[in-house]
């Protein structure tokens, strides 16, 4: 169905813009307080290497069961035959680990050689930063001028490799406008401007959630993302969800003075990029926002970015507040059994079939 198709491609987009995003708001503090060659030699162990080790290793293994399934000839000599026949080397999930390193590498350069660019991205920071709405449509404009031009040129979905590097044609401008706005916030002060824990984005919160939950959104699928942060803190339970953006938490860990990634600079982290999500704007108090209107929820039971213990409280108060507005039919909750974070065929059927029963 084109309109599921497209509400995936949009949630692709931003998503990755978030994550570039976050792992961009602690580069300059970074920068700034261990300097040039100390900063690279970091991103490289904890980036460069990894990302790597990754590729050259892992990546070969996870192909294989794929081959095996499909092959004329399943054995190991003709899959390594087939893979070094490749034009390139699969990189997998790596990419945006080779897309992040090289604009640290990028933000880096220019902080050692042309360290008055910083400073004029900060004076535009420091003018939209007091109004989040300017910010916003700021940022808008630029991600447009950045994405649309490029998206039709090379159409949305275009990948282009070279060597073991993949590189999503329509996206590098975009990736970029949000790394480096993050990275002029980052600059200015997290704690100054719009992000800034008593500013006025933090106290028209509720208005922006309430945006997200307009009653124009007439059906939702929430896929492998219903959690409560809150209980995953509580019952260390944040691992796997720290990895997901493991720059960003690396960064905020250095930023407090943590030798490691911790509950404690999980907590802090958390509580500065969305002020709230672990108690009132955390899952179990959000999904209540949606009774009334057709809500399905896919979890994997071994999901560990989304501890399903957690999780249950999150389904126990969407429960209650269907129940409370009389209409228990329009939610509908599914965790796969022995499934971590992974959306089954199975599950990607009932979506379909949920939007196809309630947008009739």
């Amino acid at each position: 169905w084109f309109g599921f198709d497209l509400f995936a491609a949009w949630q692709d987009v931003s998503l990755m813009d978030l994550m570039f995003f976050l792992s961009g708001l602690f580069v300059s503090p970074s920068l700034a307080r261990n300097g040039t060659w100390k900063f690279l030699s970091k991103r490289l162990l904890r980036i460069g290497i990894p990302c790597a080790l990754a590729i050259v290793f892992l990546m070969p293994l996870a192909y294989y069961p794929a081959y095996r399934a499909t092959a004329a000839d399943p054995g190991v000599n003709a899959y390594w035959q087939h893979w070094l026949s490749l034009p390139f080397w699969p990189d997998g999930p790596q990419w945006f680990l080779c897309q992040l390193l090289a604009l640290n590498l990028l933000a880096a350069a220019l902080h050692r050689f042309a360290p008055g660019w910083s400073e004029r991205l900060v004076r535009l920071v420091a003018f939209a930063g007091g109004n989040p709405v300017r910010f916003f449509v700021a940022l808008v404009a630029v991600s447009a001028l950045a994405y649309v031009p490029l998206a039709l040129a090379y159409s949305p979905f275009t990948w282009a490799n070279v060597g073991p590097i993949s590189l999503q044609l329509s996206r590098p401008l975009h990736y970029i406008t949000y790394f480096f706005a993050a990275f002029a916030i980052g600059s200015h002060g997290i704690d100054r401007g719009a992000l800034r824990a008593d500013g006025p984005l933090a106290r028209h919160w509720l208005a922006w959630l309430a945006a997200a939950v307009d009653e124009r959104v007439a059906v939702a699928v929430p896929v492998i993302g219903v959690q409560s942060y809150r209980w995953s803190l509580d019952n260390n339970h944040w691992q796997a969800r720290a990895n997901t953006i493991k720059a960003a938490h690396d960064a905020a860990a250095e930023d407090l003075g943590e030798a490691k990634v911790s509950q404690k600079v999980c907590r802090e982290l958390w509580n500065k990029v969305i002020p709230g999500m672990l108690d009132r704007f955390d899952c179990p108090s959000m999904l209540r926002l949606f009774a009334g209107r057709p809500l399905l929820i896919l979890n994997g039971e071994k999901d560990p970015n989304c501890p399903i213990d957690g999780a249950k409280l999150a389904f126990k108060e969407a429960e209650n507040a269907f129940a409370a507005a009389k209409c228990p039919e329009k939610l509908k909750i599914t965790v796969a059994e022995g499934i971590g974070h992974f959306v089954t065929k199975e599950q990607s059927a009932e979506a379909l079939k949920w939007f196809e029963k309630w947008l009739k």
